[in-house]
């Protein structure tokens, strides 16, 4: 999943997390999976949700990995933003 289309997937009921169970062996083991809702590009008719077992872990270093990623291109943008305002200032 696209995680930046994730919010107004959710609104529109396209996307939603949910507990489930698998068995393992003998062990049943809860997971969290993603439903997806999809549909057939050349029709529109819906077809099989798409369900994708997730890690929150994961999630969490990929929003923290792009938290950083978002801090360093502000940092650059700080940086363009003050030498231009010494430019002008010239």
């Amino acid at each position: 999943m696209k995680y930046e289309n994730y919010i107004s997937l959710k609104a529109k009921n396209k996307a939603s997390f949910s507990k489930k169970t698998k068995q393992v062996g003998d062990v049943d083991i809860e997971f969290i999976a993603l439903s997806e809702s999809r549909f057939d590009s050349q029709t529109g008719e819906a077809i099989d949700e798409l369900i994708s077992e997730v890690r929150l872990e994961a999630l969490e270093l990929e929003k923290e990995y792009t938290d950083s990623k978002i801090a360093e291109m502000q940092n650059i943008s700080d940086g363009y933003k003050q030498a231009i305002s010494d430019i002008k200032a010239l």
